[in-house]
């Protein structure tokens, strides 16, 4: 996965009056490389983008989805769980590794002017991955994202299933905030290769 920028606008969507609207939550993992952001819907809906740092970007880059009961909700992707509890302007966030290592983080709302933000891959995308963009009132918010792709088996034995390939991708500077669409490079196995990541913004249809 890995960006990190720091290691590691555009026109709303035409459905808006029929679309869910969204909070964002971001955080900085307490005992691991790795930032997690999270949006969630005024229906429950929760999309959650975990992002590895230069360590982690491989094995902690993972996209959770769900939906809060009650205001918690505990979510599972790639070997990893998610643990949610939302608590008003700030959601409490624990992330149980492959290896059984907990991090936690609370993470604090976007409020207004708040350029905190989260990406997701474009739509034909092998493998979903992400963007998080976290404002701490700094001159430049933190950018950190990780492109994968999903490949056929390295054994070239189809019984073994799919294998993701990552890489750490960094924004194009200037950066337009502005904007819904945020443009990214990532070093692939195979060069150099640009995309457009876009914001799971204000509005967007639900999952």
């Amino acid at each position: 996965m890995a960006l990190c920028l720091v290691a590691c606008g555009g026109a709303e969507d035409p459905e808006a009056a029929s679309a869910a609207q969204f909070s964002i939550f971001t955080g900085r993992l307490e005992t691991a490389d790795a930032v997690v952001g999270l949006a969630v819907s005024d229906r429950g809906i929760v999309e959650a983008y975990v992002c590895g740092g230069a360590a982690t970007f491989a094995t902690h880059s993972r996209w959770f989805v769900g939906a809060l009961s009650s205001g918690s909700a505990s979510l599972e992707a790639g070997g990893l769980r998610l643990d949610l509890t939302r608590k008003g302007e700030t959601t409490d966030v624990t992330l149980t590794a492959q290896d059984g290592a907990v991090h936690a983080t609370l993470a604090a709302q976007a409020g207004a002017g708040s350029r905190s933000a989260l990406y997701e891959s474009p739509a034909d995308a092998s493998c979903r991955w992400g963007v998080v963009m976290m404002d701490d009132g700094g001159a430049e918010p933190g950018i950190f994202g990780t492109w994968c792709d999903r490949t056929a088996s390295m054994s070239g034995d189809p019984l073994d299933g799919p294998t993701e390939v990552f890489a750490q991708v960094t924004p194009v500077e200037p950066v337009d905030f502005r904007n819904t669409l945020l443009p990214v490079v990532a070093q692939t196995p195979t060069g150099e290769q640009s995309f457009e990541v876009r914001r799971i913004g204000a509005y967007r249809a639900a999952p």
